[in-house]
C-alpha cells in the first residue's frame, strides 16, 4: 500500500525538517505542510517542538494564518514544557 498510517515508523525529525525545507524551496509550501502534518501524526515525532514550530512556519508561508494558530494550539498541547512554540 502506498499510505502509511499514523503509527508506521517515519523519518526523524531530522530528515523531516530537510524535506519540508526541500518543498519549501520549491516553492511548493504546500506540499511542505502536508510532509510536517503527516509527521506530527505519528506518536514518535508528536511531541516534536521544532517539527510543530516548522509546521506553522510552512502554514504562514503558504498564506494560512489561521491554520498556523490552530496548529499552535495543537503543538502547545502536545508539547506543554516547550516555550519554543
Amino acid at each position: 500500500s502506498s499510505t502509511t498510517s499514523p503509527t508506521t515508523p517515519g523519518p526523524p525529525p531530522g530528515v523531516v525538517l530537510l524535506m519540508a525545507a526541500f518543498e519549501i524551496r520549491r516553492g511548493t509550501p504546500t506540499r511542505a505542510c502536508a510532509v510536517l502534518e503527516r509527521a506530527l501524526q505519528r506518536r514518535e515525532t508528536r511531541q516534536s517542538a521544532v517539527l510543530w514550530r516548522s509546521y506553522m512556519d510552512a502554514l504562514c508561508e503558504d498564506g494560512r494564518p489561521d491554520a498556523a494558530k490552530r496548529a499552535f494550539y495543537r503543538g502547545i498541547s502536545a508539547c506543554p514544557w516547550s516555550k519554543g512554540l
